[in-house]
């Protein structure tokens, strides 16, 4: 297993080509692309939205792992309009709750949205305050969807372990939450591990392991463990970036993403499909049933099946697509596009969103070709 730097990978340079729709494959462009707001007035805010869920009908909250706030959103006529953000901080067990990776609903009584950070690096103390990348928090949610105030979820404590002793890494980096529709177990998906001292060297994966929130003390099974850039389809290094059960399709979703350079097929995310009965099954399944089915050329990292039908994602972008911006005098300055650059004209304080319609999940039953 190749092992590099996060930020220096080789990758392989191949043409994307956009909007491109052959049978039921597909490739997503900036074409469909829609800004995301954040509610703050400073461009050079940092927003990169990291996950998304429906927390009632029509109404969803977004992780941004710049932030440890959630960022509260309403569809309306076709669009996700901002209705505000929850305070920062989320300070529970006296640490601040950084970097927020994935959120899953659990429903019961009451019902409890659950968010997952990176589990990326150890914990520090900077100026008197502990910063924790390491927590499963639980929000209890009022009718309308409204989060309550964060705690820590029972499991958080055995997650970064637990893989740890499956995987023998020593550092791993979470960016997917899913509870299956019975609310019997809880996927966590992982994008890196990292098998040397320095927790910036690691492998892209798409990893995934099952808790079973009925016997929190049971070991969590690894479902599936592989190296996308091994896939035929793919040839390029992406890690697990979302999971997502899709109610419709009776199927769970996963994202996985690309961040290389600012070039057209340096940074992008493909779909897969995964059956249920694999996910939910009683042993690990073949990588063989993870199915490549769609390409975006955008970085997705949050996916949602709404009840109305349909997908909507959420782009992460970071700064290598964005519009250019620089401090200029205390002042926060666009700096002009040149002709042919890829990246997409967000603010660093906008992300970016994309539906997909219902016909073309329906539609996407063939695996992608070979890059």
């Amino acid at each position: 297993m190749s092992r590099f730097p996060c930020k220096s990978q080789p990758f392989f340079s191949l043409a994307l080509v956009a909007g491109l729709q052959l049978a039921s494959v597909s490739v997503w462009s900036s074409d469909d692309i829609k800004i995301l707001e954040m509610g703050s007035s400073t461009p050079c805010e940092r927003f990169e939205p990291s996950a998304i869920e429906e927390v009632a009908p029509g109404r969803f909250a977004v992780g941004s792992d710049r932030h440890t706030a959630l960022f509260l959103y309403r569809w309306d006529n076709g669009e996700l309009k901002f209705e505000r953000a929850t305070p920062d901080g989320n300070p529970v067990q006296n640490a601040w709750v950084n970097k927020l990776e994935g959120l899953a609903v659990m429903e019961g009584k009451p019902r409890r949205l659950l968010a997952i950070t990176a589990h990326d690096r150890p914990d520090e103390t900077k100026g008197g305050r502990v910063n924790t990348w390491s927590r499963l928090l639980q929000f209890d949610l009022a009718g309308d969807g409204t989060p309550g105030p964060a705690s820590v979820h029972p499991l958080s404590e055995k997650i970064e372990p637990a893989i740890s002793k499956i995987t023998g890494a020593k550092h791993i980096k979470v960016e997917g939450l899913s509870v299956s529709p019975n609310g019997r177990w809880l996927f966590v998906g992982v994008r890196q591990l990292g098998y040397e001292t320095n927790w910036r060297m690691f492998i892209f994966v798409m990893a995934i392991y099952r808790f079973d929130l009925k016997k929190p003390e049971a070991t969590p099974l690894e479902l599936i463990r592989f190296e996308p850039a091994s896939h035929p389809s793919i040839r390029r290094y992406e890690g697990l970036s979302s999971i997502a059960w899709d109610g419709a399709g009776k199927r769970y979703a996963v994202l996985t993403t690309a961040e290389m350079d600012e070039s057209r097929d340096g940074i992008g995310a493909t779909l897969w499909w995964i059956p249920q009965s694999a996910m939910e099954g009683p042993r690990a399944f073949s990588p063989k049933l993870a199915r490549p089915v769609m390409r975006f050329d955008h970085k997705a990292e949050g996916l949602v099946f709404p009840q109305s039908g349909g997908a909507l994602v959420v782009h992460d972008d970071d700064l290598s697509r964005k519009q250019p911006y620089a401090e200029n005098n205390g002042r926060c300055e666009p700096a002009p596009l040149k002709p042919g650059d890829p990246r997409f004209p967000q603010n660093p304080n906008q992300g970016a969103w994309q539906w997909i319609p219902p016909g073309t999940l329906r539609s996407l039953s063939r695996e992608l070709p070979p890059r």
